[in-house]
């Protein structure tokens, strides 16, 4: 059973995964200590655009081209695949939400464009707005089905491959993927559209 399900192999490594969330995590706090008590503008702007070209490329990567693939594999491979690449791609996402929004947020407040007349500070507020939204998706969608899906994974071990209830959650698996894909796939499509907006801001 346990060379069937592949994916729960990678629970015993736990401790090299906590390793490594609590790297990223630390990564992330200094890169936004970093940005909100310096003075450096080009460190700030470094982050922010690194940031978000890693988000729009992950999700447009997840949603479009790996989750779907690991979607017509068979069920052996897609268990010891989709739980480490699900797993992965949500966490990145979420701390990437983070820098990306942080150090957004002081370079529209150090260049000035918080106090933009308007018309021109509607398209501050649409950008601001997309993104809020844009993190709301993150942490209402992609991170709560992130969690269903390796969850479902875990409890998929007790069963048998040809059982019934084996058979159900893979199905069930099938569906939290495919929401997952959707929504990153969406986030994407909207980020490239972002783009066009803070290019337009920059140019203000």
């Amino acid at each position: 059973m346990r060379q069937v399900l592949g994916f729960m192999e990678f629970l015993p490594r736990g401790r090299k995964v906590v390793a490594v969330l609590v790297v990223m995590a630390v990564v992330t706090a200094v890169l936004l200590f970093l940005v909100a008590s310096g003075h450096s503008l080009w460190f700030a702007n470094v982050v922010h655009v690194g940031s978000a070209f890693l988000w729009t490329g992950t999700d447009l990567f997840g949603g479009f081209v790996v989750l779907p693939l690991l979607r017509r594999v068979s069920d052996e491979q897609r268990l010891q695949l989709v739980g480490t690449a699900v797993f992965w791609i949500s966490t990145a996402v979420c701390l990437l939400t983070i820098t990306t929004l942080v150090a957004g947020g002081y370079i529209a407040s150090r260049y000035g464009f918080l106090s933009l007349p308007y018309p021109d500070h509607a398209w501050l507020l649409v950008a601001g707005a997309v993104g809020l939204l844009l993190a709301a998706g993150v942490i209402g969608l992609v991170l709560p089905l992130g969690v269903l899906i390796v969850y479902g994974l875990a409890r998929s071990a007790s069963f048998i491959q040809n059982d019934q209830r084996f058979m159900r959650d893979i199905s069930h698996l099938d569906s939290e993927v495919r929401r997952l894909a959707y929504v990153l796939a969406t986030e994407g499509v909207i980020q490239v559209g972002l783009i066009v907006v803070m290019a337009r801001i920059t140019t203000l």
